[in-house]
């Protein structure tokens, strides 16, 4: 489970802002993109998040994930389009030739800590 390790850097990035003094205790939230392309499914990141939390000063911090859509433009007819399922297919034209534009994301978007 690949997501075990996306969690673990994860918490290590905040380990390593925290001992920065980049952030302060306590994190209410962390809010993470997830690209549908990704494959990373979502509900095992959260389960692994509270997981490996358990216990920790990261215990009561929310992980906020916002998956994003595939979004594509067709090479051949050129309209943008968001797949709702990965078929990789303009509902256009029918060609397979296209280019993704959204889908791929995996990032920390924002850190939620309290106002000094």
């Amino acid at each position: 489970m690949h997501e075990a390790s996306a969690v673990q850097s994860i918490l290590e990035i905040l380990e390593q802002k925290i001992s920065n003094n980049e952030l302060k205790h306590p994190i209410f939230s962390i809010h993470l993109k997830l690209g549908k392309l990704t494959t990373f499914v979502p509900s095992n990141l959260q389960f692994l998040f509270e997981v490996f939390t358990k216990g920790t000063p990261f215990e009561k911090t929310l992980l906020i994930i916002e998956e994003i859509p595939v979004e594509c433009t067709c090479k051949r007819c050129k309209q943008d389009f968001i797949m709702d399922e990965v078929h990789f297919i303009c509902p256009y034209c029918f060609s397979t030739d296209l280019l993704v534009n959204r889908g791929r994301e995996f990032f920390i978007d924002s850190i939620e800590v309290p106002n000094e």
